[in-house]
């Protein structure tokens, strides 16, 4: 999905507020099909994690990966930009990145033990 902003809107509004992913996990698995197409003029972001574990002992890494279409030789390749300190109970969570976003965001979780996760992942992209 992309996000439909224009750089004289985001730089009108002074960043863009995006859903990477919002629902309840029990096992690993990624929003890779859902991803979310940046513009490429974009280039800071903060991430932000709220997860609430609602049930079990189990824990979880979760991580946001991007793709550069246009990058020779990572055209179909997600790689890690920025992953969430381990939870193993409720938490929330701040993350910076500078520059090197790509123009396709998505989240990555992996879930160790039993029980399940209420997440939600937002991006605020800034220029």
């Amino acid at each position: 999905m992309y996000i439909g902003k224009t750089y004289k809107e985001v730089q009108r509004i002074g960043g863009i507020i995006v859903k990477l992913y919002s629902g309840t996990v029990s096992a690993s698995g990624d929003s890779k099909t859902a991803y979310k197409w940046i513009p490429p003029f974009i280039g800071p972001a903060n991430f932000f994690l709220k997860a609430v574990e609602n049930s079990g002992t189990a824990t979880m890494d979760v991580k946001v990966v991007a793709m550069h279409p246009r990058v020779p030789g990572l055209t179909t390749t997600w790689y890690d930009l920025q992953a969430f300190t381990q939870l193993s109970a409720s938490g929330n969570e701040k993350k910076a990145v500078a520059s090197g976003l790509g123009d396709k965001l998505a989240v990555v979780w992996t879930v160790g033990g039993t029980g399940n996760w209420t997440i939600d992942i937002y991006a605020e992209l800034k220029l």
